[in-house]
């Protein structure tokens, strides 16, 4: 029962993160709305292009 609720509480904790987090991305949006779309450039700028294979390299533990 204990490791039950522990993968529960995780699974919880990990969906309140990302609820948090989205709402500071829509909060961003409404409150700056340049700000935000230069924000959208520079990740455009980053992503475009060939993925970056070191990473792979670096985290061999996210491979799997």
């Amino acid at each position: 029962m204990g490791a039950l609720l522990d993968v529960e509480s995780r699974r919880l904790e990990t969906a309140q993160r990302w609820a948090e987090i989205e709402a500071a991305y829509e909060r961003i949006q409404r409150s700056d709305p340049a700000g935000w779309q230069e924000y959208l450039g520079e990740l455009a700028e980053v992503t475009a292009g060939e993925p970056d294979t070191t990473a792979a390299e670096e985290w061999p533990e996210y491979n799997q």
